[in-house]
């Protein structure tokens, strides 16, 4: 029916209920089945992605809402506040992304955030350490105005991209055309490439 049942710890407001209390697993609190229902469309969402301590939420039109820790910029909202702890700060008090475009799918990561749109393209923000948001440069995306996703571009793939899935400091894309890349760190070998050699760019 496209509500969103939430349990577990809530410390930075990753369930996006607007405390930071956590939500019994035995029984999780569904969000929008309360007054919160008047500020939170959670009917319209049709999938979310979980990073180390913040949430993504996508919803039927395409946007995304974000939830939970953002000292790295991995909410995309401009700034490296946590969201979700307070009613003020609920994920659609806050408001969408602003990626530009149509999102199609999700990714989180550690400490960084992304999805992939309707054109191909991917957008990541948050933490770029070694090379995880797959952008040439290593700045940080989203953690002021001036980064924000839609005004930070693409990331650097270099080909359209149908799904990306990400570990902790590292993301794994896949091409329209069946190729794996990888970007970020490669300590233990994550992407694949014969080598422990951070790559900033897919």
């Amino acid at each position: 029916d496209g509500g969103v049942v939430l349990c577990g710890a809530n410390t930075y407001g990753q369930l996006g209920l607007g405390s930071s209390a956590a939500a019994s697993c035995t029984t999780p609190s569904t969000v929008g089945a309360t007054s919160r229902a008047a500020v939170c469309p959670w009917d319209s969402i049709v999938a979310a992605t979980l990073g180390d301590q913040h949430s993504l939420f996508l919803s039927r039109d395409g946007g995304v809402f974000v939830a939970g820790r953002g000292g790295s910029g991995q909410l995309g909202l401009g700034d490296t506040l946590d969201a979700g702890r307070s009613l003020a700060t609920t994920p659609c008090r806050l408001g969408k992304v602003m990626l530009g475009g149509r999102a199609v799918s999700l990714f989180a990561g550690e400490d960084f955030s992304g999805a992939v749109m309707e054109d191909g393209s991917v957008r990541a923000w948050g933490s770029s350490l070694s090379g995880r948001l797959s952008r040439r440069s290593l700045g940080s995306v989203g953690n002021s105005f001036e980064t924000l996703p839609f005004l930070a571009g693409p990331s650097s793939v270099g080909a359209p991209v149908v799904a990306v899935e990400a570990g902790a400091g590292f993301l794994l894309l896949l091409t329209q055309d069946g190729e794996l890349r990888g970007s970020g760190a490669s300590a233990d070998g994550q992407l694949g490439l014969g080598n422990r050699a951070s790559r900033t760019h897919a």
